[in-house]
């Protein structure tokens, strides 16, 4: 099987030379791609981490636009089942990729997993070292969700969290993973509320507390949606949590809604902050409704700054949802929409300073704006900015990866690419919902291991470089 690759370079912002380039990756199995999550290691190498149709898929590359490999996992048979891969890290030593897994099946239910990459030869093992099964978890109603993991701060602690089962078993769980064999070390369940969603989970450097992002309903200010970071000690499972408070008006869905973006990019973080984005609605007739952006304490979980873009056209304001998010050296902070108007499916590219002062807005998509793209993970290496994610071509999504300087590419047409310049067109709002600070209870649980047979198939990659 082939991989086919498409680059195209861009240019800096302010005519400053090259600002990096946009990069198709076509998988050889057919179906739909998205590349969900990445991560870069010492060597400037780049593993890319999605699916493409129902099989989970990893790819390796570099950093000048180049895929060297590529891989599938499905479970076998094949029949009735869906895999992803959610997220995936490095390790301090980078002996090896950390990746979580989503797995469905109708023999197996959804269930949860986390996996071991090899970096130099993309072999896949799982975690309890086997090379032919993946030992998937799920409660007793066989529900489980996405394999959310945090970046390794050693090369033998792995945490898998789930995105919340459904059902009379209800809650979201946290497994700590300190050797091979013999499962978990402990499981958690975090149940919020009536139910919740994890979107992502992090480590600190120093290994101390787990952050958790969630979306949940129904609100503690009840009724409706709400955006939650929780803060767990990894020690004892102790936390808090933070979240909006709402009205009790306006419905199920409350009278308005905000929700952290649901895309493995959703938080970043440095040493003393956390920074998340998502998006806010007004289910009311009139009022905001777009991306949302906030930076946090880690210290105490109280917010620094929060603003919401909304993009207006002709009188007519544009939704906006946030998806993924990155933060440099300095302090400044990129958030991205999905696939939103105005001109079609084209993600909103934004830049803010440390202080939450709005730099520019950016549109990056398709030339033609009914081909659909979206960023769902983003990072800053050496002085630039990568996105990886999923673009359209014609009626078959591909795998996206892009590269750009921190001041942004220059507007302007790349092959089959367009980058606009909306910062003009943009309405910044700062007040937002209130936030209440609750107790995070985290109790004890033991969840249903199952071995499914899995089966890998190797790509072989071609590249087409196309240069503007």
């Amino acid at each position: 099987m082939s991989v086919i690759s498409k680059l195209t370079t861009l240019a800096a912002a302010g005519g400053g030379g090259d600002a990096g380039y946009i990069l198709d990756v076509a998988p050889a199995q057919g179906g739909n791609a998205s590349f969900e999550s990445f991560d870069i290691d010492s060597n400037d190498n780049v593993f890319l981490g999605g699916y493409v149709g129902n099989y989970a898929y990893f790819a390796k590359g570099t950093l000048d636009g180049t895929i060297t490999a590529g891989r599938t996992v499905i479970e076998n048979p094949n029949s009735g089942v869906s895999y992803q891969i959610r997220e995936v890290h490095l390790t301090p030593s980078e002996n090896y990729l950390a990746a979580g897994i989503s797995m469905y099946s109708t023999g197996g239910g959804e269930r949860a997993q986390l996996i071991k990459v090899n970096p130099a030869t993309m072999v896949i093992t799982d975690i309890e070292d086997y090379t032919t099964l993946f030992n998937g978890y799920r409660n007793t109603n066989s529900r489980a969700g996405r394999g959310m993991i945090c970046k390794p701060t050693s090369d033998t602690d792995r945490w898998l969290s789930t995105t919340g089962w459904t059902g009379s078993n209800i809650g979201n769980y946290l497994m700590k993973y300190t050797a091979n064999g013999g499962g978990a070390a402990y499981v958690k369940n975090s149940t919020i509320y009536n139910t919740h969603y994890t979107r992502k989970i992090m480590t600190d450097n120093q290994g101390t507390y787990i952050y958790i992002g969630a979306t949940t309903g129904v609100d503690p200010g009840n009724g409706g949606y709400g955006m939650l970071l929780g803060k767990v000690n990894q020690s004892d499972g102790s936390g808090v949590l933070r979240s909006e408070a709402y009205s009790a008006s306006g419905g199920a869905y409350g009278p308005m809604q905000t929700q952290i973006g649901d895309s493995p990019g959703c938080m970043d973080q440095d040493n003393t902050h956390i920074y998340m984005v998502g998006h806010h609605t007004n289910n009311a007739s009139s009022g905001p409704d777009g991306m949302y952006v906030q930076k946090v304490q880690k210290s105490n979980l109280a917010v620094v700054w929060r603003h919401m873009i909304q993009l207006t056209t002709g009188g007519t304001p544009q939704y906006l949802q946030g998806s993924s998010i990155a933060v440099d050296a300095n302090g400044n902070v990129f958030a991205a929409s999905t696939n939103n108007n105005p001109d079609g499916f084209r993600p909103k590219l934004v830049k803010y300073n440390s202080s939450g002062v709005l730099q520019w807005v950016k549109g990056i998509g398709r030339t033609n704006s009914s081909h659909e793209s979206a960023f769902q993970t983003m990072k800053v290496h050496d002085g630039s900015l990568y996105i990886s994610g999923r673009t359209q071509n014609s009626s078959r999504r591909l795998g996206f990866f892009m590269k750009t300087s921190l001041d942004g590419p220059a507007a302007g047409t790349y092959g089959d690419y367009t980058i606009v310049d909306y910062t003009n067109y943009v309405q910044d709002y700062l007040a937002m919902p209130s936030y209440s600070t609750n107790t995070l209870s985290m109790s004890n649980d033991t969840l249903n291991a199952q071995d499914r047979n899995i089966s890998k198939s190797t790509d072989t990659a071609s590249t087409n470089l196309t240069s503007v």
